[in-house]
């Protein structure tokens, strides 16, 4: 496959996210098939989807007995410069995403994102 990537730096696989690009102007070559299936590649998109894994968040609270107040399933993935944890808490009613960004080569920067799904309610 060649192509003159329009893409670099692409936020969303550098963030660990679903990327959708378009695939005009990307030639395939070595096979007949590629032919076939690149007739009409003006059209399609591909999807880069990243590998998650299946984690789990604990919200503590030390102040009560037991100290764990919430444990939140969701999965983990990883882009080039970001990983990030998504899930959901309370049974649906907490939309929970962390975002881990590494500043330098000890510390690493969090930004937490916890909405209310109304829906579940």
């Amino acid at each position: 496959m060649s192509q003159n990537w329009p893409y670099p730096g692409l936020p969303s696989i550098d963030d660990g996210r679903e990327a959708t690009l378009p695939l005009d102007g990307v030639v395939f070559e070595g096979s007949k098939l590629f032919d076939v299936l690149h007739k009409d590649a003006d059209l399609a998109s591909i999807t880069i989807m990243p590998m998650a894994r299946p984690a789990l968040l604990k919200i503590l609270a030390p102040q009560i007995e037991p100290a764990i107040f919430e444990t939140i399933s969701g999965q983990l993935t990883a882009g080039r410069k970001q990983i990030r944890f998504a899930g959901d808490g309370c049974g649906g009613l907490l939309d929970v995403e962390l975002a881990f960004t590494p500043t330098n080569d000890i510390d690493v920067q969090s930004v937490s994102t916890l909405t209310t799904n109304l829906k579940a309610w």
